[in-house]
């Protein structure tokens, strides 16, 4: 069944874990893995079909409340078939399981969940729990940048300092992570995914000049690749320039940075006067 899921045969996987479920009928393992495999194939099928699997999940997670996994899935299952009321009291169950606890995860998606809505210092309170007490917090830097936002506006100053430190950790193991792969996407050519990385890293690890100036070499490369008189070159060149210029805001040395720009842009026949403000910025 695992197997099947991971092949994104949903069918099969349904199929192989209501034989478990009929064997095993109490086997949290199974019945999450089913509510899942079920979830998988939402708009597979008839109404009246996925409503009995719709049924189905809400017997098991009855039948097994104390169960993170099962509450997990049925919640995710409720989420996706945008049944987001229903969904909100059964994340809840499952975030305060403990046979077993819910999955890492459940309890962040649980946290955007209650501030994607109105929400009062009640939810805010609730959300800060959330975070933190779900391991992937530490693992996802918009996470704990939301946890870290969240403990500041509480007035938790110590807790906070020590969130900052881990989150500026986080973005740069993650940001250099994503560098390696602009890096090596780049050396193959493969310009359009060099480019999706290099966006991500300065997403993630906005604090370095570095991730900017990848960011503008890739944004050139696949300008070059681009027809000239497109639409698509012209946009590329706008987004390497705003790149350099962002890591020249950044770098410790900002006329180092603007001459390493400039010879970037000079590599791909572009004027550097681009890395110049213009008439108007210099009005304002």
């Amino acid at each position: 069944a695992r197997a099947a899921m991971a092949a994104d045969d949903a069918a099969r996987a349904e199929t192989l874990l209501l034989a478990g479920r009929e064997r095993a009928p109490n086997d949290g393992e199974v019945a999450a893995l089913w509510i899942r495999a079920a979830t998988a194939r939402a708009g597979d099928g008839t109404r009246q079909e996925e409503f009995q699997r719709l049924q189905e999940a809400q017997t098991l997670a009855e039948r097994m409340p104390d169960d993170g996994n099962v509450q997990a899935a049925y919640a995710r299952m409720l989420r996706t078939l945008g049944r987001i009321d229903e969904s909100r009291p059964i994340f809840e169950r499952a975030a305060r399981a403990t046979q077993p606890p819910p999955p890492d995860g459940l309890r962040v998606q649980y946290a955007r969940l209650l501030l994607s809505e109105a929400h009062g210092p009640d939810q805010e309170r609730r959300a800060r729990e959330l975070l933190a007490n779900d391991q992937a917090t530490f693992t996802q830097v918009d996470a704990l940048d939301m946890l870290l936002r969240l403990t500041t506006a509480a007035g938790q100053e110590a807790r906070a300092v020590e969130l900052e430190q881990a989150l500026a950790t986080l973005q740069r193991v993650r940001g250099l992570a994503l560098l390696r792969e602009a890096s090596d996407w780049l050396s193959r050519h493969e310009f359009p995914e060099a480019l999706e990385r290099a966006r991500a890293c300065t997403s993630v690890w906005a604090t370095e000049a570095e991730p900017f100036e990848l960011h503008g070499l890739c944004a050139l490369a696949l300008m070059a690749a681009s027809d000239p008189s497109s639409t698509d070159a012209a946009l590329y060149e706008q987004e390497a320039v705003d790149a350099f210029l962002a890591g020249m805001g950044r770098s410790d040395d900002e006329a180092a940075a603007k001459a390493r720009a400039a010879r970037m842009l000079r590599w791909f026949g572009r004027d550097p006067v681009l890395l110049e403000p213009r008439p108007d910025e210099d009005a304002e």
